[in-house]
């Protein structure tokens, strides 16, 4: 679930780039605010850049932090973690020949 939101932020992101983009392109009211605060083309598009790479970032960040807290849960047999007991010990030839 948390893919799906995450890709829908990034969906309307992007759209509001681009629709940026187009109007910043056909806008001369932009073109004057741009120039009344003392902004270039490179600015805006530096901006962008630091935006992707921040959202980029920050995605990483939180699947690491989430990975990690997994990984601590069900490494204690405590929260969760019997399954990796069971799995860590298997039967040798002997034991299986008792069993039967």
């Amino acid at each position: 679930m948390r893919g799906a939101i995450y890709a829908l932020l990034w969906v309307v992101v992007v759209g509001a780039r681009l629709a940026f983009e187009n109007e910043a392109s056909t806008s001369h009211a932009l073109d004057r605010w741009f120039a009344t605060n003392s902004l270039s083309a490179n600015a805006i598009t530096d901006a962008l850049i630091f935006m992707a790479i921040t959202m980029v970032l920050t995605r990483t960040g939180g699947l690491r932090i989430r990975a990690r807290l997994k990984r601590s849960s069900t490494d204690d047999p405590e929260h969760g973690g019997e399954h990796l007991e069971a799995r860590a010990t298997v039967p040798d030839d002997a034991e299986l020949t008792e069993a039967r």
